[in-house]
């Protein structure tokens, strides 16, 4: 396993559950199972925008995990839609 996909994969995951929370209420309960994850904001913030290799290498690793599902539809600027398992809700940690 890839240390740095690791690392780079929990921050992301932390920062798309932060992004969830302030659009939907700061209460961490509203953080479960099928939550709509925003990767693209959250990369930014991170500084590992869509289309560079650790953000895909990142991504690659929470599915591979199986901290997120890929949607089958896409949302407007033509990136995969993801939401949260619950895998993925333990590892965003509280």
């Amino acid at each position: 396993m890839d240390q740095t996909a690791r690392d780079d994969a929990l921050r992301l995951l932390r920062a798309a559950k932060d992004i969830f929370l302030e659009q939907h209420g700061r209460s961490a309960e509203l953080f479960r199972e099928g939550a709509d994850l925003d990767l693209v904001e959250a990369g930014n913030r991170i500084g590992l925008g869509v289309g560079l290799p650790r953000h895909n290498a990142a991504v690659q690793w929470l599915g591979d995990q199986d901290a997120i599902v890929e949607e089958l539809t896409w949302n407007v600027v033509n990136v995969p839609a993801y939401r949260v398992t619950v895998h993925g809700v333990e590892l965003a940690g509280p």
